[in-house]
């Protein structure tokens, strides 16, 4: 409260003389930023001395009538100098001063779009803005008094005005404005956002005007960037799950993506009582199935599917609009489903379908805590619960995914949880490809499939396209519909790789980088129908490339040039010998008309969609202008335009194609696509990690 006047001995109030106050300056703001002359030179010096003297009553008194003529009437745009001033307005020590400053700020950015971009990127505002949530009383918010508070907020008008003009500005925000916040203003914020955020999940809270879908957004962004805590080395995870370096490098020589493999006793690999998968068990309460289903379904949000090769987080965060922070989505987060058997008679051995606890009408949308007796009752039914992104659910988990894809040199690990009821089976998985070995030192039984016994602790490793089904053993003295023991509670940890991340992808990336070295070592090539050439002679190598993996499994697995193991020089002889492989096979098997064919068959029928696996192509760097620079988001016009020079001169096109690609297999140099594949991957492990610490900030507790 400011004091208009003071008491005398009596206890009576006795008005006190005031110089009368002078009118506010003239706030009629320009349309155009360049003309700045009437306010710079008439009301932006009274402003700034007033706001400099704020202890003086008379100056604190022209601010306040400044700013409540500007937040009834903003203007369209702000110059530079007043939003100069913002930061020292928001940072008073007068709450009247502070309040008025974020009403302007809020009405300003609803009040047009350009005013809103403009403030938002306005590094010091935002600061300012941000600095101020922590000053206000009411954000004591624990468990036992957030009911209170929040009830307390309706009646403040400077939580209010705080909380949705910030919301809106870090909404607006770009990324580099967000990284110039400073951490302590951060993680002061977050609790009451994330307070705000959870009771918005269970009911409406109409005294702030931003949803729950504004909340989430503004959570995201502030953390998306923070470092994940707790952190695991990938030499912590190497150690935790597979011993040590030597037996490491045994595994990936004799079993990485050609056999199954049993890692028995990985809670002991370690004298440190604080081992990875010990903090795991910690991440839920296994005393009951009925507490496990709460410590895991309780507080879920949906994670929306980003593209894989997404590589914007805002592109991303503007296709979520309106969804982040809803309810987890029946098939996209999780599932409750069991095997049945096939009819006798099929000849399909062991094969069953799903079948799904949840029809269509009951499964659209989940929420967390009303739901768990459903999940419940399906578990004692002997169906399986599968919840999928984990990784962005618990902290512990996401740790031990980001040190488990580091270690393997991809941009990130999957992580899933199954909760399955004694005597129960999960799904058969397809194959995607053959082994390339046969497995001749495991034990078969009379079916010949390969059986394994996973107790606690154990680790199962199963290469990609190996059918594989789970099933939970009980004891005999158990009864199978006795569901509070004989359980299994498992998870399963899938090491994503990403076209880019294969073989074949390293092929594109070498092709790209020697056309890179051969522009910058050629003069710039002015006739067009050169340079059409040379572009569409790289997209039939590509296609080649394309089609010869499709019938080569080497092509397909996983490239390691950027693994944490790559410290060995066997592992990297091994690399170098495998690319040798795949260059060898590319100058052997690629042939100008299949790929001529089949480019024009895309180009005849408008086959955009058969290109799409070549997109992600367009997030490596090119050199040169314009015209020299390949447009995958247009690759259509690409095939046309060498159709129109080349469709009468096949034999020609088919020599100059021959040539392209001997240059390219003899001087193609496996350093530098190595150089340019470990940037590549550095891109798409930021914006995972920005989308996981995102995520993990929505479910934190």
């Amino acid at each position: 409260m400011e004091e208009e006047g003071n008491l005398s001995s009596g206890g009576k109030r006795r008005r006190t003389e005031k110089e009368p106050c002078p009118p506010p300056p003239p706030l009629h703001l320009p349309l155009d930023p360049n003309d700045i002359t009437s306010f710079d030179r008439a009301a932006f010096p009274q402003i700034l001395a007033a706001a400099i003297s704020t202890r003086n009553p008379s100056a604190r008194s022209l601010v306040k009538r400044s700013l409540r003529s500007l937040a009834k009437t903003p203007p369209l745009l702000f110059p530079r100098s007043f939003l100069s001033l913002l930061p020292l307005l928001l940072a008073s020590k007068h709450p009247s001063v502070a309040r008025l400053s974020l009403e302007v700020i809020g009405a300003a950015a609803l009040c047009s779009f350009e005013s809103n971009a403009r403030i938002a990127s306005d590094e010091a505002t935002v600061k300012g803005l941000v600095a101020t949530v922590p000053e206000c009383p009411f954000l004591s918010m624990d468990n036992k008094s957030s009911d209170r508070s929040l009830r307390a907020y309706k009646d403040n008008k400077l939580p209010t005005s705080l909380l949705d003009a910030a919301v809106i500005l870090i909404d607006t925000s770009a990324e580099e404005s967000l990284n110039n916040i400073s951490e302590e203003p951060v993680e002061n914020v977050f609790p009451l956002l994330k307070k705000l955020f959870q009771k918005m999940q269970r009911s409406a809270v109409p005294i702030v005007r931003s949803t729950k879908y504004d909340i989430a957004s503004v959570i995201f962004k502030i953390t998306m960037n923070r470092a994940l805590s707790p952190n695991w080395a990938a030499s912590d995870v190497r150690l935790s799950i597979f011993g040590t370096e030597s037996e490491f490098m045994n595994f990936i020589m004799d079993y990485w993506e050609e056999s199954p493999c049993l890692i028995q006793n990985t809670l002991n690999n370690t004298e440190n009582e604080a081992t990875i998968f010990s903090s795991l068990i910690h991440c839920f309460d296994p005393a009951t199935t009925e507490t496990i289903l709460y410590s895991v379904l309780q507080h879920l949000v949906a994670c929306p599917p980003i593209t894989s090769d997404e590589l914007d987080i805002f592109l991303f965060l503007n296709e979520a609009r309106g969804v982040l922070g809803s309810p987890i989505v029946y098939g996209q987060d999780i599932r409750v489903l069991k095997t049945q058997k096939l009819s006798s008679g099929v000849d399909q051995g062991d094969a069953g379908k799903e079948m799904h606890f949840f029809n269509d009408n009951t499964a659209s949308k989940l929420t967390d805590v009303a739901d768990i007796p459903m999940c419940k009752e399906a578990f004692q039914d002997g169906y399986t619960l599968a919840i999928r992104g984990m990784e962005f659910r618990f902290d512990k988990i996401a740790a031990v995914a980001d040190g488990l894809a580091i270690l393997f040199g991809q941009p990130s690990v999957g992580a899933n949880i199954y909760l399955t009821p004694p005597g129960s089976q999960a799904t058969h998985l397809p194959r995607l490809y053959e082994p390339v070995a046969t497995v001749s030192s495991l034990k078969n039984d009379e079916s010949g499939d390969i059986q394994y016994i996973l107790n606690s602790g154990d680790v199962l490793y199963i290469p990609r396209g190996f059918v594989h089904e789970a099933r939970t053993v009980s004891n005999e003295n158990e009864s199978r519909h006795d569901t509070s023991s004989g359980f299994s509670l498992h998870l399963t940890l899938g090491i994503e790789v990403e076209p880019p991340f294969e073989w074949e992808g390293f092929a594109h990336i070498a092709l790209h980088c020697w056309n890179e070295k051969q522009k910058q070592s050629t003069p710039t090539i002015t006739d067009l129908r050169l340079r059409n050439q040379r572009a569409m002679f790289l997209m039939l190598l590509h296609m080649e490339i394309r089609l010869i993996a499709t019938d080569n499994p080497a092509f397909r697995k996983a490239c390691m040039v950027a693994a944490f193991s790559l410290s060995s020089d066997t592992l990297l002889w091994k690399h170098k010998e495998t690319f040798d492989y795949i260059i060898e096979n590319i100058n052997a098997n690629t042939k100008f008309m299949e790929a001529f064919e089949w480019s024009k068959l895309v180009v005849k029928e408008r086959k955009d969609d058969s290109l799409q696996w070549m997109k992600w192509l367009r997030h490596l760097p090119q050199e040169g202008d314009g015209k020299e620079k390949m447009d995958f988001n247009n690759l259509l016009k690409v095939f046309e335009d060498f159709f129109l020079f080349y469709t009468d001169h096949i034999t020609e096109a088919t020599a100059d194609f021959f040539n392209f690609k001997t240059e390219f297999c003899r001087d193609v140099i496996f350093e530098d696509a190595c150089t340019c594949f470990k940037t590549l991957l550095e891109k798409y492990r930021k914006t995972r990690r920005q989308y996981m610490n995102g995520m993990l900030s929505l479910h934190s507790t």
